[in-house]
């Protein structure tokens, strides 16, 4: 039974084929921002999305073999995801390429990129086993610093909204030394904004960045349970997370009962006893963070909610310079 561009239907479903071109001509790194992600899941219906403890900013989707002309190849062997097959890199799997749906099993969304993708890229000799697949692509994540090339054009997880060429800019500058990537975003269930969603980087058979065709056409692949990913149109919000959103708010209320304008015309004893306050508060953030790492290292996680702690130092800070200056 033929399939989708000549390849060879497994079974009744048509999304399921081998397909009969040999190779591939490049590869596609998808990188997710999962506090999106969550935000355009429907929570109101069973298995809705979740971001676990821990968890990077940025975290992978996959990586993807491609042809020169937008299509690609997928589910090309029957070979099926062992997972002990990557038992000596599970954990740093579970961190960087973690399943958002926790009432999925927790190596779902690896069964699905291997056995959909995995499996024709294997030819590489690069990705020639799952354990080399999931490696070198754990390997991308450490290379491609998302927030970072953002945060250097002035682009940080805001209240503020972005522009597609502000956020293009930042990503080819930051991630492709100018070449050519592609990003798309998703909707705001609640707030119905454009969300910034994922980053796609484009790689040669050798894992070098190289400019990523047919940008701007509409070529998303799908991946059970995730929202659906659209280019990016009009004004993009890159999102805080929830607890971000708190703590701004607070810091933004809290200094807001008292201006600067009569913070200006208070006496000296009063400015310095404000000062005092805001370092000690510092101190005991500092303080807690400091504790946190050490519980850290001895794999010992009860504080997870210390963890926005640094936002609110750094907001602090920022707003004692200017009351100085």
């Amino acid at each position: 039974m033929a399939g989708p561009r000549g390849g060879l239907v497994i079974g009744n479903d048509p999304e399921r084929y081998l397909e009969r071109r040999n190779g591939f001509d490049y590869l596609m790194l998808t990188l997710i921002y999962p506090e999106a992600v969550c935000r355009a899941d429907d929570d109101t219906i069973r298995d809705s999305c979740e971001v676990p403890a821990n968890t990077p900013k940025w975290t992978l989707h996959g990586l993807w073999p491609n042809f020169a002309n937008g299509s690609y190849p997928q589910f090309c062997t029957r070979q099926k995801f062992d997972i002990n097959e990557v038992a000596s890199i599970l954990q740093e799997l579970k961190s960087e390429w973690p399943n958002l749906y926790p009432k999925q099993t927790i190596s779902s969304l690896w069964k699905h990129e291997w056995e959909k993708h995995g499996t024709c890229a294997q030819i590489d000799p690069i990705l020639s086993s799952q354990l080399k697949y999931f490696n070198s692509t754990l390997q991308q994540l450490s290379r491609f610093h998302v927030d970072k090339a953002l945060a250097d054009q002035r682009i940080v997880p805001s209240m503020n909204q972005y522009s597609v060429n502000e956020i293009n800019y930042a990503l080819r500058k930051g991630l492709a030394n100018g070449k050519n990537i592609q990003f798309n975003c998703l909707t705001d269930k609640k707030t119905h904004q454009t969300l910034l969603g994922d980053v796609r980087i484009c790689l040669d058979l050798n894992l070098n960045v190289i400019d990523c065709p047919h940008v701007g056409e509409r070529r998303l692949s799908f991946a059970p349970h995730l929202p659906n990913f659209q280019p990016c149109r009009g004004d993009i919000t890159y999102l805080l997370s929830d607890s971000e959103t708190m703590l701004q708010h607070l810091v933004d209320t809290s200094f807001r009962v008292m201006p600067v304008p009569m913070l200006v015309g208070l006496s000296l004893p009063i400015i310095g006893m404000l000062t005092a306050i805001v370092f000690l508060i510092i101190l005991m953030i500092s303080l807690c963070n400091y504790n946190c790492e050490i519980l850290k290292k001895n794999d010992i996680d009860l504080f997870p909610c210390l963890k926005p702690l640094g936002k609110i130092k750094e907001k602090l800070l920022n707003r004692y310079v200017a009351l100085r200056s």
